[in-house]
């Protein structure tokens, strides 16, 4: 009796893990639907759109690339501006690459400054659909073609997917320069210049 009884607790506790899990997931497809819905409307709002753009085309003229006889790639970065301070604030980010025959698509939403969401399709690999989701930084969700795998190559996947959403927020910091908040104080005094 008392050993159903603990697995019965067991169950539920399992089941509750899951049921949150699952919740969070459905929040995130949610957001993921809605921002998808804004980026599509973007185009027809204009300057009246919910987002700013960031856009960026490397190699848009198509010159050779050593191994390669065409590369290209174009990222975009949706975001918004934090009210009081003006700081770009990522929202989601795309990034369509061309190597050759070559073509990968990745995407990836951000709450707080962190990938919540990452999809990922590569030509050369037979077309697997890649996503993962994450909560606080952590995976709790990777899937290929809608099959929710586990284990030590789906570990090795979502962290290659994790590491190029960081790489995109990276290549989005890095095309504002200095954000307020890293340059430093003007106290008034005057900066020598050369041998002053």
């Amino acid at each position: 009796m008392r050993r159903s009884i603990i697995t019965a607790l067991a169950a539920l506790c399992l089941t509750a893990a899951a049921l949150a899990q699952n919740a969070k997931i459905d929040g995130i497809r949610k957001e993921y639907a809605a921002i998808k819905a804004d980026v599509a409307d973007l185009q027809r709002a204009g300057a009246k759109g919910k987002w700013y753009v960031l856009t960026l085309d490397d190699n848009a003229y198509g010159r050779r690339y050593v191994g390669s006889d065409h590369f290209r790639a174009r990222l975009h970065f949706y975001y918004e501006l934090e009210s009081e301070t003006v700081i770009p604030i990522l929202r989601y980010a795309t990034e369509e690459v061309e190597a050759d025959e070559q073509r990968i698509r990745r995407e990836a939403l951000y709450t707080d400054g962190q990938p919540v969401y990452i999809y990922e399709k590569d030509s050369d690999q037979d077309n697997v659909e890649r996503t993962l989701f994450l909560d606080e930084g952590e995976p709790i969700q990777y899937a290929e073609n809608n099959k929710v795998l586990t284990g030590d190559e789906a570990t090795d996947a979502a962290g290659m997917l994790l590491w190029q959403a960081e790489n995109l927020m990276k290549r989005f910091e890095g095309s504002f320069g200095d954000s307020p908040e890293d340059t430093p104080d003007d106290d008034g005094e005057v900066i020598p210049l050369g041998d002053e």
